[in-house]
């Protein structure tokens, strides 16, 4: 009798660990987002009434690293092409279909559909639609570059030249005006952040290029713009960053460096820019700012500077999935050059 029972002793223990693991894998909390720090983006394009298949290809930077991606397409015989891209935070992308650029928003974990047909007297895109949660934004790009007439109008001011500071200034004022009047005559068929996304963007912009063409030159207080230091609705604004690198580099350049002989100039006034950083900035702001400087020496193979940095800014991350990203980029490094430990 008690041989009888013992199978199914063991089957009823079996059925109590499969359902244990079952109910765990269902409960259980999501992964920490730091163990993988990038989602799969796709875009995915559907052209018609083409005679010769184009070429597609996608640019996106990832505003931590910087690094451009460049990403292309291997279309099927009806037209139908599709892109992966590696994105870990909400930024613009430039989409080229043959040599017409067309800028769309990626987003983390999230898919865009583009169709287009192909003008047969300009082979180039018309009658675009797009589909997806950044539809919208796709959308408002695409009326911006038919009303400046450019696919980023932002870049005129890029190239924007005067010998006259006040000159500069005025005009720099007047082309971001224009288009923060475009973004508000969409009021509230935009997401909240993005509006608040694209105007930072614009803002910044004027910003740094007033306060890096004022580097050296007696400027009056007056032209340079007043924009917050500490910006949430900008944190994945290029400009944004670089606005606050010029910034650093400004009121940082008659401090004392640091007393480190076993560095060199330039590192000294990067640990002093950083130190300042480290004080200024709050939030999610302050780390994917350290996170930049810290992976632009890794970029730079300063391998035992960005071991420094490491060890000096570990802790001060207020989300730590930045500061392990940096360390598996450090491993993956060093793991290419040995001897270097961290």
């Amino acid at each position: 009798m008690k041989r009888a029972t013992v199978p199914w002793i063991i089957a009823l223990l079996m059925c109590v660990y499969v359902f244990g693991l079952t109910y765990h894998a269902k409960n259980r909390p999501p992964p920490d987002p730091a163990y993988d720090f990038y989602d799969t983006t796709l875009v995915e394009v559907f052209i018609f009434d083409f005679q010769d298949l184009p070429d597609v290809y996608g640019r996106y930077n990832n505003i931590v690293e910087g690094e451009r991606q460049l990403v292309e397409a291997i279309p099927d015989n009806a037209g139908h092409y599709r892109l992966a891209f590696k994105v870990n935070s909400p930024r613009p992308a430039v989409l080229y279909i043959d040599d017409e650029a067309l800028e769309i928003l990626l987003v983390p974990d999230s898919t865009l559909s583009i169709s287009l047909y192909l003008n047969p007297s300009t082979n180039r895109p018309d009658s675009l639609q797009f589909v997806g949660y950044t539809a919208p934004m796709c959308q408002y790009y695409l009326d911006k570059s038919r009303t400046f007439s450019e696919v980023q109008s932002h870049l005129s001011r890029n190239t924007l030249k005067s010998e006259d500071f006040a000159d500069f200034s005025r005009k720099l004022d007047e082309m971001a005006l224009e288009e923060l009047r475009f973004l508000s005559s969409y009021g509230g068929s935009l997401p909240h952040w993005f509006f608040n996304f694209e105007r930072s963007e614009i803002l910044y912009q004027k910003a740094y290029l007033k306060l890096a063409n004022a580097y050296k030159r007696e400027v009056p207080a007056g032209y340079l713009d007043e924009v917050a230091l500490n910006n949430e609705d900008a944190v994945f604004s290029y400009y944004y960053y670089l606005y606050l690198k010029s910034y650093l580099a400004a009121i940082t350049e008659h401090m004392p460096l640091p007393q480190t002989p076993a560095w060199g100039e330039r590192e000294r006034r990067l640990l002093l820019q950083m130190a300042v950083a480290d004080t200024l900035l709050r939030g999610e702001v302050h780390d994917v700012f350290l996170t930049r400087m810290i992976f632009n020496q890794l970029k730079q193979n300063q391998m035992d500077f960005a071991a420094h940095l490491l060890e000096a800014y570990r802790g001060h991350f207020n989300r730590r999935k930045y500061e392990r990203f940096l360390q598996t980029q450090y491993r993956e490094k060093t793991a290419q050059q040995p001897g270097l430990i961290f």
